[in-house]
């Protein structure tokens, strides 16, 4: 082979082996953003069959006496790749704020750590904030999706 070529070749090489999924993605969506139902709307691609997830919430509160918070009720829908429906009640816990000074506060939380799904591909999952309206300066809703390499 030429010189030239065996380049080439390697250049296409390293491009091949650098373009693989990121083991962690986060999407956030702004209160403003809300489906007209109020639901927070994600897709999560759970389809390699040779990983474990974790899933976890995040969300940012303005307005003062942030640090300040109560507990965030959340009404969490899955709806799997065949249409099956589960759903659920979950929290963020008051204590899982940090100040950020004293308008803004942050959380961030595990909502499911290595699990492995019932199904794979492209679940849907939609969140329902309990009392979202008389939280004055919420933000929105974050998910991040966590890949582990294990099996």
């Amino acid at each position: 082979m030429r010189p030239v070529s065996m380049i080439l070749l390697a250049a296409m090489a390293g491009m091949f082996l650098s373009c693989s999924e990121p083991l962690v993605t986060e999407t956030f969506v702004r209160s403003s953003q809300r489906d007209a139902d109020g639901c927070y709307r994600y897709c999560v691609d759970m389809s390699d069959s040779l990983s474990s997830y974790s899933l976890y919430f995040f969300t940012r509160i303005d307005g003062p006496g942030a640090g300040d918070r109560r507990d965030i009720r959340l009404h969490v829908d899955l709806v799997s790749p065949s249409g099956q429906r589960y759903a659920e009640e979950t929290v963020i816990p008051s204590g899982s704020f940090r100040s950020n000074g004293h308008f803004t506060s942050d959380c961030y939380v595990p909502y499911r750590t290595g699990f492995v799904p019932a199904e794979y591909g492209d679940w849907m999952l939609s969140v329902t904030v309990d009392g979202e309206a008389a939280m004055d300066g919420f933000r929105g809703l974050g998910l991040r999706i966590s890949r582990q390499k294990d099996r």
